[in-house]
């Protein structure tokens, strides 16, 4: 057995996403791992940069880029550790750290390039989670013997733009909270049906920001419930569905829901402050990338 085959038999063994590259720096194989993640059985004539392509989760750019990292860290023979972030078709985020080791033989020749993708979303998602929770205590903190300025912020948080996100996903519920406060926005994120009945009342909300495709209830069901017990309220909040799907495939359920619109992933400030340029302070523009519905 020669060292490239004792390399690829040591990486099969690893619960990361690996592929190895030869000196040439022609991808050779991968693990079982990252062919299930790629939705593939086995490599045949595709490359595994296709492969990856193919797979949706990175355009074609993203793929130049590691192709030519790949090779750069080769040439070098100085292994090399990349963080990078991806959105899935559902609107997901992934984080992915990217490990490259120049393969070596014996003598200390160079053979090739292990290139390992290990998935570290749970870690950010709980980083992101501690680094909230010390945000509060500061906040909680700094208001302890200080009266007049917790009734300032207390007033100031009253007349705020309060916005709920309806958001299963952790790291998404985190970047839209921060856009929708760069707006000045007071925003909770739910993540069940059974959270968003806890937390709605008609007329709590100036804006719902609805994902359509929850891992537990989907966004129209949520949209007609909230419609029903606005019944009779005589209030009747915006409701904007946010979807990384095609807006023509999805757009009609969400109208059938008494939605108001429909946009794509990922919300951004300029997003928000159009959102709430129309829908708040009832300015005649146009949304960037919004589909709007009139009932």
């Amino acid at each position: 057995m020669d060292m490239m085959q004792i390399y690829q038999h040591a990486f099969e063994k690893t619960d990361a996403l690996v592929y190895l590259l030869g000196q040439d720096g022609l991808p050779l194989a991968c693990n079982y791992n990252l062919l299930k993640f790629l939705g593939f059985e086995k490599i045949e004539q595709n490359s595994i940069y296709s492969m990856m392509q193919q797979q949706g989760l990175w355009t074609s750019q993203q793929i130049q880029t590691i192709k030519q990292k790949d090779l750069e860290i080769l040439a070098s023979g100085k292994k090399k550790l990349d963080e990078q972030t991806l959105i899935r078709d559902n609107g997901a985020i992934l984080f992915f750290e990217i490990s490259r080791i120049p393969l070596l033989d014996a003598s200390g020749s160079p053979l090739g390039l292990m290139v390992t993708l290990r998935d570290i979303t749970n870690q950010k998602q709980l980083d992101e989670q501690l680094k909230d929770m010390k945000m509060q205590l500061r906040f909680a903190n700094k208001f302890i013997g200080n009266t007049d300025e917790a009734d300032a912020e207390v007033t100031a948080q009253v007349k705020a733009i309060k916005v709920l996100l309806v958001e299963d996903n952790l790291l998404t519920q985190k970047a839209e909270k921060s856009v929708l406060m760069s707006c000045r926005c007071l925003a909770d994120a739910v993540a069940t049906p059974e959270q968003v009945c806890e937390i709605f009342k008609p007329g709590k909300y100036n804006l719902i920001l609805m994902d359509i495709g929850l891992e537990k209830g989907n966004g129209y069901q949520i949209t007609a419930a909230l419609r029903k017990s606005e019944e009779g309220s005589g209030f009747r909040v915006p409701i904007i569905a946010l979807t990384a799907s095609d807006l023509t495939m999805v757009g009609l359920d969400c109208e059938d829901a008494e939605m108001d619109g429909i946009m794509h992933k990922p919300l951004t400030a300029e997003k928000a402050n159009q959102l709430i340029q129309r829908y708040i302070r009832h300015a005649n523009i146009n949304v960037k990338g919004l589909n709007v519905f009139k009932h």
